[in-house]
Protein backbone atom coordinates (compact mmCIF):
# COMPACT_ATOMS: atom_id res chain seq x y z
CA UNK A 1 0.00 0.00 0.00
CA UNK A 2 1.41 3.36 -1.03
CA UNK A 3 2.00 6.03 1.64
CA UNK A 4 1.97 8.83 -0.92
CA UNK A 5 -1.06 11.17 -0.57
CA UNK A 6 -3.67 10.50 -3.20
CA UNK A 7 -4.25 14.22 -3.76
CA UNK A 8 -1.36 15.94 -5.61
CA UNK A 9 -2.28 19.36 -4.29
CA UNK A 10 -2.24 18.03 -0.74
CA UNK A 11 1.16 16.52 -1.37
CA UNK A 12 2.44 19.84 -2.72
CA UNK A 13 0.99 21.72 0.24
CA UNK A 14 2.62 19.36 2.73
CA UNK A 15 5.98 19.68 0.97
CA UNK A 16 5.79 23.47 0.92
CA UNK A 17 4.82 23.59 4.60
CA UNK A 18 7.72 21.36 5.61
CA UNK A 19 10.12 23.43 3.54
CA UNK A 20 8.95 26.72 5.15
CA UNK A 21 9.22 25.27 8.64
CA UNK A 22 12.72 24.04 7.95
CA UNK A 23 13.90 27.37 6.57
CA UNK A 24 12.43 29.37 9.40
CA UNK A 25 13.78 27.13 12.19
CA UNK A 26 17.46 26.04 12.23
CA UNK A 27 16.65 23.26 14.69
CA UNK A 28 13.99 21.95 12.35
CA UNK A 29 16.46 22.13 9.50
CA UNK A 30 18.93 20.05 11.52
CA UNK A 31 16.28 17.46 12.31
CA UNK A 32 15.22 17.39 8.68
CA UNK A 33 18.81 16.73 7.60
CA UNK A 34 19.08 13.93 10.13
CA UNK A 35 15.78 12.53 8.89
CA UNK A 36 16.99 12.75 5.28
CA UNK A 37 20.26 10.97 6.14
CA UNK A 38 18.33 8.33 8.05
CA UNK A 39 16.03 7.82 5.05
CA UNK A 40 19.01 7.43 2.74
CA UNK A 41 20.60 4.91 5.09
CA UNK A 42 17.34 2.96 5.33
CA UNK A 43 17.00 2.88 1.55
CA UNK A 44 20.63 1.82 1.28
CA UNK A 45 20.10 -0.98 3.79
CA UNK A 46 17.01 -2.17 1.89
CA UNK A 47 18.90 -2.14 -1.40
CA UNK A 48 21.77 -4.01 0.24
CA UNK A 49 19.37 -6.59 1.63
CA UNK A 50 17.82 -7.13 -1.80
CA UNK A 51 21.25 -7.40 -3.42
CA UNK A 52 22.33 -10.02 -0.86
CA UNK A 53 19.28 -12.08 -1.75
CA UNK A 54 21.05 -13.06 -4.99
CA UNK A 55 24.20 -14.92 -3.97
CA UNK A 56 26.64 -15.84 -6.74
CA UNK A 57 28.45 -18.36 -4.55
CA UNK A 58 25.18 -20.04 -3.69
CA UNK A 59 24.38 -20.14 -7.41
CA UNK A 60 27.56 -22.08 -8.20
CA UNK A 61 26.88 -24.54 -5.37
CA UNK A 62 23.45 -25.29 -6.81
CA UNK A 63 24.95 -25.51 -10.31
CA UNK A 64 27.14 -28.37 -9.03
CA UNK A 65 24.14 -30.04 -7.37
CA UNK A 66 22.06 -29.64 -10.54
CA UNK A 67 24.84 -31.11 -12.69
CA UNK A 68 25.11 -34.13 -10.37
CA UNK A 69 21.35 -34.67 -10.25
CA UNK A 70 20.91 -34.23 -14.00
CA UNK A 71 23.85 -36.51 -14.74
CA UNK A 72 22.93 -39.31 -12.34
CA UNK A 73 19.14 -39.20 -12.92
CA UNK A 74 19.21 -41.50 -16.01
CA UNK A 75 21.08 -44.17 -14.04
CA UNK A 76 18.72 -43.80 -11.07
CA UNK A 77 15.71 -44.09 -13.38
CA UNK A 78 17.12 -47.19 -15.04
CA UNK A 79 17.85 -48.83 -11.67
CA UNK A 80 14.47 -48.26 -10.01
CA UNK A 81 11.89 -47.86 -12.81
CA UNK A 82 10.70 -50.20 -15.53
CA UNK A 83 10.21 -47.56 -18.23
CA UNK A 84 8.09 -49.91 -20.35
CA UNK A 85 5.67 -50.78 -17.53
CA UNK A 86 5.29 -47.63 -15.46
CA UNK A 87 2.60 -45.06 -16.26
CA UNK A 88 4.37 -41.88 -17.42
CA UNK A 89 1.56 -39.58 -16.30
CA UNK A 90 1.75 -40.83 -12.73
CA UNK A 91 5.51 -40.21 -12.71
CA UNK A 92 5.04 -36.58 -13.77
CA UNK A 93 2.22 -35.97 -11.29
CA UNK A 94 4.12 -37.58 -8.41
CA UNK A 95 7.23 -35.55 -9.25
CA UNK A 96 5.34 -32.25 -9.22
CA UNK A 97 3.51 -33.08 -5.98
CA UNK A 98 6.79 -34.06 -4.32
CA UNK A 99 8.41 -30.84 -5.51
CA UNK A 100 5.56 -28.80 -3.98
CA UNK A 101 5.95 -30.65 -0.66
CA UNK A 102 9.73 -30.09 -0.60
CA UNK A 103 9.39 -26.38 -1.39
CA UNK A 104 6.64 -25.94 1.21
CA UNK A 105 8.80 -27.68 3.80
CA UNK A 106 11.73 -25.40 2.94
CA UNK A 107 9.53 -22.30 3.38
CA UNK A 108 8.30 -23.58 6.75
CA UNK A 109 11.82 -24.50 7.87
CA UNK A 110 13.36 -21.10 7.07
CA UNK A 111 10.40 -19.28 8.65
CA UNK A 112 9.43 -17.28 5.56
CA UNK A 113 6.06 -18.94 4.88
CA UNK A 114 3.90 -16.62 7.08
CA UNK A 115 5.33 -13.46 5.49
CA UNK A 116 5.03 -14.88 1.98
CA UNK A 117 1.48 -16.07 2.57
CA UNK A 118 0.50 -12.64 3.88
CA UNK A 119 1.50 -10.97 0.60
CA UNK A 120 0.59 -13.82 -1.77
CA UNK A 121 -2.26 -13.37 -4.25
CA UNK A 122 -3.70 -15.55 -6.98
CA UNK A 123 -3.14 -12.84 -9.58
CA UNK A 124 0.56 -12.48 -8.76
CA UNK A 125 0.93 -16.26 -8.80
CA UNK A 126 -0.71 -16.62 -12.20
CA UNK A 127 1.35 -13.73 -13.54
CA UNK A 128 4.62 -15.24 -12.33
CA UNK A 129 4.14 -18.99 -12.88
CA UNK A 130 1.28 -19.88 -15.22
CA UNK A 131 2.96 -18.61 -18.41
CA UNK A 132 6.29 -20.44 -17.95
CA UNK A 133 4.49 -23.62 -16.80
CA UNK A 134 2.37 -23.59 -19.96
CA UNK A 135 5.44 -22.87 -22.08
CA UNK A 136 7.27 -25.86 -20.58
CA UNK A 137 4.33 -28.14 -21.38
CA UNK A 138 4.10 -26.97 -25.01
CA UNK A 139 7.88 -27.17 -25.31
CA UNK A 140 7.86 -30.86 -24.37
CA UNK A 141 5.02 -31.56 -26.79
CA UNK A 142 6.75 -29.78 -29.68
CA UNK A 143 10.03 -31.56 -28.92
CA UNK A 144 8.35 -34.97 -29.19
CA UNK A 145 6.77 -34.04 -32.54
CA UNK A 146 10.08 -32.78 -33.91
CA UNK A 147 12.00 -35.85 -32.77
CA UNK A 148 9.70 -38.12 -34.76
CA UNK A 149 10.06 -36.06 -37.95
CA UNK A 150 13.75 -35.14 -38.10
CA UNK A 151 17.01 -36.95 -38.60
CA UNK A 152 19.12 -37.07 -35.45
CA UNK A 153 21.79 -34.54 -36.48
CA UNK A 154 19.22 -31.88 -37.42
CA UNK A 155 17.24 -32.49 -34.23
CA UNK A 156 20.32 -32.31 -32.00
CA UNK A 157 21.62 -29.16 -33.67
CA UNK A 158 18.33 -27.26 -33.47
CA UNK A 159 17.34 -28.56 -30.03
CA UNK A 160 20.60 -27.33 -28.51
CA UNK A 161 19.76 -23.78 -29.59
CA UNK A 162 17.74 -23.40 -26.37
CA UNK A 163 20.74 -22.06 -24.44
CA UNK A 164 21.34 -19.45 -27.15
CA UNK A 165 17.60 -18.78 -27.09
CA UNK A 166 17.82 -18.11 -23.35
CA UNK A 167 20.49 -15.48 -24.00
CA UNK A 168 18.39 -13.79 -26.69
CA UNK A 169 15.21 -13.90 -24.61
CA UNK A 170 17.02 -12.50 -21.58
CA UNK A 171 17.89 -9.47 -23.68
CA UNK A 172 14.28 -9.15 -24.88
CA UNK A 173 12.67 -9.68 -21.47
CA UNK A 174 15.23 -8.15 -19.09
CA UNK A 175 17.64 -6.20 -21.28
CA UNK A 176 20.52 -8.46 -20.19
CA UNK A 177 23.35 -8.36 -22.73
CA UNK A 178 26.04 -10.92 -23.54
CA UNK A 179 29.60 -9.85 -24.31
CA UNK A 180 31.31 -11.01 -27.50
CA UNK A 181 33.31 -13.60 -25.55
CA UNK A 182 30.15 -14.80 -23.80
CA UNK A 183 28.49 -15.30 -27.19
CA UNK A 184 31.57 -17.27 -28.29
CA UNK A 185 31.24 -19.34 -25.09
CA UNK A 186 27.60 -20.16 -25.90
CA UNK A 187 28.58 -21.27 -29.42
CA UNK A 188 31.29 -23.50 -27.90
CA UNK A 189 28.69 -24.95 -25.54
CA UNK A 190 26.47 -25.69 -28.54
CA UNK A 191 29.38 -27.47 -30.25
CA UNK A 192 30.00 -29.56 -27.12
CA UNK A 193 26.33 -30.57 -26.97
CA UNK A 194 26.37 -31.66 -30.60
CA UNK A 195 29.50 -33.75 -30.03
CA UNK A 196 28.02 -35.51 -27.02
CA UNK A 197 24.59 -36.20 -28.47
CA UNK A 198 25.46 -37.05 -32.05
CA UNK A 199 27.55 -40.05 -31.08
CA UNK A 200 24.68 -41.58 -29.12
CA UNK A 201 21.87 -40.75 -31.55
CA UNK A 202 23.51 -40.97 -34.99
CA UNK A 203 21.63 -44.16 -35.89
CA UNK A 204 18.25 -43.14 -34.52
CA UNK A 205 15.34 -41.32 -36.12
CA UNK A 206 14.07 -41.01 -39.69
CA UNK A 207 16.34 -39.96 -42.53
CA UNK A 208 13.92 -37.47 -44.01
CA UNK A 209 13.61 -33.88 -42.81
CA UNK A 210 10.15 -32.36 -42.45
CA UNK A 211 10.01 -28.57 -42.36
CA UNK A 212 6.42 -28.30 -41.11
CA UNK A 213 6.47 -31.13 -38.55
CA UNK A 214 10.20 -31.17 -37.77
CA UNK A 215 12.17 -27.94 -38.10
CA UNK A 216 9.38 -25.54 -37.12
CA UNK A 217 8.39 -27.47 -33.95
CA UNK A 218 11.96 -27.86 -32.69
CA UNK A 219 12.72 -24.17 -33.33
CA UNK A 220 9.53 -23.22 -31.53
CA UNK A 221 10.45 -25.54 -28.64
CA UNK A 222 13.91 -23.98 -28.37
CA UNK A 223 12.41 -20.50 -28.32
CA UNK A 224 9.81 -21.46 -25.70
CA UNK A 225 12.57 -22.94 -23.57
CA UNK A 226 14.55 -19.71 -23.67
CA UNK A 227 11.48 -17.52 -23.23
CA UNK A 228 10.13 -19.42 -20.22
CA UNK A 229 13.61 -19.41 -18.65
CA UNK A 230 13.87 -15.62 -19.14
CA UNK A 231 10.40 -14.99 -17.71
CA UNK A 232 11.23 -17.17 -14.71
CA UNK A 233 14.53 -15.36 -14.16
CA UNK A 234 12.76 -12.00 -14.30
CA UNK A 235 10.27 -13.12 -11.65
CA UNK A 236 13.06 -14.37 -9.40
CA UNK A 237 15.62 -11.60 -9.85
CA UNK A 238 13.86 -8.42 -10.98
CA UNK A 239 10.55 -9.01 -9.19
CA UNK A 240 12.18 -10.64 -6.15
CA UNK A 241 9.87 -13.65 -5.99
CA UNK A 242 10.94 -16.37 -3.58
CA UNK A 243 12.52 -19.26 -5.50
CA UNK A 244 10.90 -21.96 -3.35
CA UNK A 245 7.51 -20.32 -3.81
CA UNK A 246 7.92 -20.05 -7.58
CA UNK A 247 9.09 -23.66 -7.86
CA UNK A 248 6.00 -24.79 -5.94
CA UNK A 249 3.75 -22.64 -8.12
CA UNK A 250 5.32 -24.03 -11.30
CA UNK A 251 4.67 -27.52 -9.96
CA UNK A 252 1.03 -26.70 -9.20
CA UNK A 253 0.30 -25.22 -12.61
CA UNK A 254 2.27 -28.03 -14.21
CA UNK A 255 -0.11 -30.52 -12.58
CA UNK A 256 -3.09 -28.62 -14.00
CA UNK A 257 -1.58 -28.64 -17.50
CA UNK A 258 -0.78 -32.38 -17.32
CA UNK A 259 -4.27 -33.27 -16.07
CA UNK A 260 -6.00 -31.18 -18.75
CA UNK A 261 -3.85 -32.53 -21.59
CA UNK A 262 -4.27 -36.11 -20.34
CA UNK A 263 -8.03 -35.89 -20.10
CA UNK A 264 -8.35 -34.28 -23.55
CA UNK A 265 -6.06 -36.66 -25.46
CA UNK A 266 -6.69 -40.17 -26.74
CA UNK A 267 -3.32 -41.44 -25.51
CA UNK A 268 -4.08 -39.95 -22.10
CA UNK A 269 -7.32 -41.92 -21.84
CA UNK A 270 -5.42 -45.10 -22.74
CA UNK A 271 -2.92 -44.44 -19.94
CA UNK A 272 -5.74 -43.93 -17.44
CA UNK A 273 -7.47 -47.13 -18.54
CA UNK A 274 -4.43 -49.28 -17.76
CA UNK A 275 -4.17 -47.72 -14.30
CA UNK A 276 -2.53 -44.54 -13.08
CA UNK A 277 -0.14 -46.39 -10.77
CA UNK A 278 0.67 -49.22 -13.16
CA UNK A 279 4.28 -50.38 -12.87
CA UNK A 280 4.96 -48.70 -9.51
CA UNK A 281 6.98 -50.41 -6.78
CA UNK A 282 8.21 -49.22 -3.40
CA UNK A 283 11.45 -48.16 -5.09
CA UNK A 284 9.79 -45.92 -7.68
CA UNK A 285 9.66 -43.01 -5.26
CA UNK A 286 13.48 -42.74 -5.23
CA UNK A 287 13.82 -41.37 -8.82
CA UNK A 288 10.67 -39.32 -8.27
CA UNK A 289 12.30 -37.67 -5.25
CA UNK A 290 15.62 -37.01 -7.04
CA UNK A 291 13.80 -35.58 -10.05
CA UNK A 292 11.87 -33.27 -7.71
CA UNK A 293 15.17 -32.11 -6.21
CA UNK A 294 16.30 -31.32 -9.75
CA UNK A 295 13.35 -28.97 -10.19
CA UNK A 296 14.27 -27.30 -6.91
CA UNK A 297 17.91 -26.93 -8.01
CA UNK A 298 16.82 -25.36 -11.31
CA UNK A 299 14.93 -22.67 -9.41
CA UNK A 300 17.92 -21.92 -7.19
CA UNK A 301 20.35 -21.78 -10.13
CA UNK A 302 18.02 -19.48 -12.08
CA UNK A 303 17.66 -17.22 -9.04
CA UNK A 304 21.34 -16.92 -8.11
CA UNK A 305 23.24 -17.63 -11.35
CA UNK A 306 20.77 -17.09 -14.22
CA UNK A 307 19.14 -19.27 -16.86
CA UNK A 308 22.17 -19.20 -19.19
CA UNK A 309 24.38 -20.63 -16.45
CA UNK A 310 21.74 -23.33 -16.02
CA UNK A 311 22.58 -24.48 -19.57
CA UNK A 312 26.22 -24.88 -18.56
CA UNK A 313 25.22 -26.93 -15.50
CA UNK A 314 23.10 -29.27 -17.64
CA UNK A 315 25.97 -29.77 -20.07
CA UNK A 316 28.27 -30.69 -17.18
CA UNK A 317 25.51 -33.09 -16.12
CA UNK A 318 25.77 -34.92 -19.45
CA UNK A 319 29.50 -35.37 -18.81
CA UNK A 320 28.66 -36.66 -15.32
CA UNK A 321 26.42 -39.28 -16.97
CA UNK A 322 29.27 -40.42 -19.22
CA UNK A 323 31.68 -40.59 -16.27
CA UNK A 324 29.15 -42.50 -14.12
CA UNK A 325 28.55 -45.01 -16.91
CA UNK A 326 32.31 -45.52 -17.17
CA UNK A 327 32.67 -46.11 -13.42
CA UNK A 328 29.54 -48.21 -12.85
CA UNK A 329 28.99 -49.93 -16.19
CA UNK A 330 32.51 -49.89 -17.63
CA UNK A 331 31.43 -48.05 -20.76
CA UNK A 332 34.59 -46.44 -22.17
CA UNK A 333 34.77 -42.70 -22.66
CA UNK A 334 35.00 -41.67 -26.31
CA UNK A 335 37.17 -38.90 -27.83
CA UNK A 336 33.96 -36.90 -28.17
CA UNK A 337 33.52 -37.00 -24.38
CA UNK A 338 37.01 -35.62 -23.77
CA UNK A 339 36.64 -32.94 -26.43
CA UNK A 340 33.25 -31.92 -25.07
CA UNK A 341 34.65 -31.72 -21.54
CA UNK A 342 37.36 -29.32 -22.70
CA UNK A 343 34.84 -27.21 -24.63
CA UNK A 344 32.44 -27.01 -21.67
CA UNK A 345 35.18 -26.09 -19.21
CA UNK A 346 36.68 -23.40 -21.46
CA UNK A 347 33.30 -21.97 -22.45
CA UNK A 348 32.25 -21.78 -18.79
CA UNK A 349 35.48 -19.94 -17.99
CA UNK A 350 34.91 -17.44 -20.80
CA UNK A 351 31.28 -16.84 -19.89
CA UNK A 352 32.07 -16.29 -16.20
CA UNK A 353 35.29 -14.32 -16.62
CA UNK A 354 34.24 -11.90 -19.35
CA UNK A 355 30.70 -10.58 -18.72
CA UNK A 356 29.23 -7.68 -20.63
CA UNK A 357 30.39 -4.33 -19.22
CA UNK A 358 27.72 -1.66 -19.36
CA UNK A 359 28.98 1.75 -20.40
CA UNK A 360 28.47 4.53 -17.88
CA UNK A 361 26.20 7.27 -19.14
CA UNK A 362 27.74 10.72 -19.04
CA UNK A 363 25.49 13.55 -17.91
Amino acid sequence: MSLRPSNPSLSSHMTDSNTCATLSNPSSRHHAELSHDSGEKTASLKASKNAEDINAGKGYVFMVLLALQYGLQPLIQKSFIDRFAVNKVSLVLATEVTKILICSSALIFNGSLPEIWKHWSLFSSIKAALLPATCYAFQNWLTQIAYMNLDSLTFILLNQLKTLSAGVCLFIVMGTRQSNLQILALIMLLAAAILLNFRNDQNMGPETVSWEYGIVPVLAASFLSGFSAAVTQRSLQSKGRNSFLLSAELGFYGIIVVVVTTLTSESGHEMLEVGLWKGWTRWTFIPVFTQSLGGLFVGQVTKHAGSVKKGFALMVGILVTALAQYVLERQPLSPEHYASGVLVAFSMFLHTRYPYVYKKKTV
